[in-house]
C-alpha cells in the first residue's frame, strides 16, 4: 500500500479528532500515527485546543446561559413596563389638556371683551361682541332675569385656545326686546350686560 503523506493525514486529523471520519479513513490515520511522531503531536495539540467541556463546565455554561436569558427577559419586561407607563402618562397629559381646554370652561375675562351696539329697533337690539386677546370663545349663552336684565356670558377653557393667525373672535347678537319668563309672563328687556350678575359691564339700557 502506498504510504500516505503527512499533508493528507493533516487534512483527515480534524475529522478523526471529532470522530466523524469513515472507518477506512480512521484506519489509515491510526496506521500513520503509529510511525509518525509529527502527526501524533499534531493530533494531541488538536485534542488540547478543541477539548470538549467537562460535565461541570457544561453545567456552568448552561447556568450562565439561563442567567443571561432571564436577565434579557427581565430587561425586556422592564422596557415594556416603562413604555406602558410612559404611554399612560402621555395619554393622561393629552386627556388632561383636552379636558382643560375644551370641557372645563370659565367666563372670558371682561378686560378681554369689547361690546358695541350696532342697531336698535322696536323688536331687537343688535350687539357686536369681540375678544381682544386672540383666544377662542367656546360657549356663549344668554340669561334674562324677571326684572328685565339680559346677561350675555362668553366662556372658554381653563387653558385658552389661540384663534391662530392673529385672528380675533367676534360675533353679532340680535337680542329680542321682549321675552317670555318660565311662568309664561312677558318680560321687557331693559338692560343688556356682558358677563354674569356678579361680574359684568353694561352694554345697552333702554331710555
Amino acid at each position: 500500500m502506498e504510504k500516505i503523506s503527512c499533508d493528507v493525514i493533516g487534512d483527515l486529523l480534524p475529522l478523526y479528532c471529532d470522530d466523524v471520519c469513515s472507518k477506512d479513513s480512521r484506519k489509515i490515520v491510526e496506521e500513520h500515527l503509529q510511525n509518525c511522531p509529527k502527526c501524533s503531536g499534531l493530533l494531541q495539540k488538536m485534542k488540547t485546543e478543541y477539548k470538549l467541556p467537562s460535565a461541570e463546565e457544561q453545567h456552568q455554561e448552561n447556568m450562565m446561559k439561563n442567567i443571561a436569558s432571564r436577565w434579557h427577559q427581565s430587561v425586556k419586561k422592564s422596557f415594556c413596563r416603562g413604555m406602558l407607563i410612559t404611554l399612560c402618562a402621555c395619554l393622561t397629559l393629552v386627556g388632561g389638556y383636552w379636558a382643560l381646554s375644551r370641557l372645563v370652561l370659565l367666563p372670558v375675562p371682561l378686560s378681554a371683551t369689547e361690546a358695541t351696539v350696532q342697531g336698535i329697533s322696536d323688536d331687537y337690539v343688535i350687539i357686536f361682541l369681540k375678544t381682544t386677546d386672540g383666544n377662542k370663545v367656546l360657549s356663549a349663552s344668554i340669561e334674562i332675569t324677571e326684572d328685565g336684565k339680559c346677561y350675555i356670558l362668553l366662556r372658554r377653557g381653563v387653558i385658552p385656545i389661540d384663534n391662530g393667525g392673529g385672528m380675533l373672535w367676534d360675533a353679532e347678537w340680535s337680542i329680542a326686546r321682549t321675552s317670555l319668563a318660565d311662568s309664561g309672563e312677558e318680560i321687557s328687556v331693559r338692560e343688556i350686560y356682558c358677563g354674569t350678575e356678579d361680574s359684568c359691564f353694561l352694554i345697552w339700557q333702554a331710555q
